[in-house]
């Protein structure tokens, strides 16, 4: 889905990664604890005023089954006298690639913005298949904006399908959920 577990991707390892065709991005692993990130999305872009995102991140193992990171996710607009948003957010991810729990807390930089935490799972059923779920929660929340997500990838030796549903209450006030669709190939 959106945010990261932080098992790290190898060194000259390349992601790429689409989201619902509006979103493209990349990730690289530079090294084994660093990836540099980043992406842009599509309509904003045929309209002359390109949203980017860069994200570099470093992460490393404390355990065979523990692994903590930091990174900083970047969010503007071209040809906007803008500062964009900056995000700093620290995780910790239990488990492996097969199975693993992620928990991520992130605030705006410059800004006395209260925390978003995310709670991420993935499971593997099968050599091909696994369920996931990704939740944001924003603790400054009035609106009760938090997100919800579960859904399933389908696996590929470079390939993989993720489908879900995103929701929250003011979602399921009409119907159960948004479809989520993104597809990513490893390079």
């Amino acid at each position: 889905m959106w945010s990261n577990n932080n098992l790290g991707l190898k060194k000259n390892e390349l992601y790429f990664q689409n989201i619902w065709v509006v979103y493209n991005g990349l990730d690289y692993g530079l090294t084994y604890y660093f990836i540099l990130g980043g992406g842009f999305e599509m309509f904003s872009l045929l309209l002359g005023k390109p949203i980017f995102m860069i994200t570099p991140k470093v992460g490393f193992p404390i355990s065979k089954k523990v692994h903590i990171g930091a990174g900083i996710l970047y969010l503007n607009m071209l040809n906007m006298n803008s500062n964009g948003i900056s995000l700093a957010f620290g995780n910790i991810t239990f488990g492996d690639a097969n199975s693993n729990i992620s928990i991520n807390i992130g605030s705006n930089i410059g800004n006395q913005g209260s925390p978003i935490f995310t709670l991420n799972g993935f499971q593997r059923l099968s050599p091909k298949f696994g369920i996931m779920t990704e939740n944001w929660v924003l603790t400054n929340n009035e609106n009760g904006f938090d997100i919800y997500s579960f859904g399933g990838r389908i696996i590929g030796r470079k390939n993989l399908f993720d489908f879900g549903l995103l929701t929250n209450k003011e979602i399921t006030q009409f119907m159960l959920g948004i479809p989520f669709l993104s597809y990513t190939l490893k390079f």
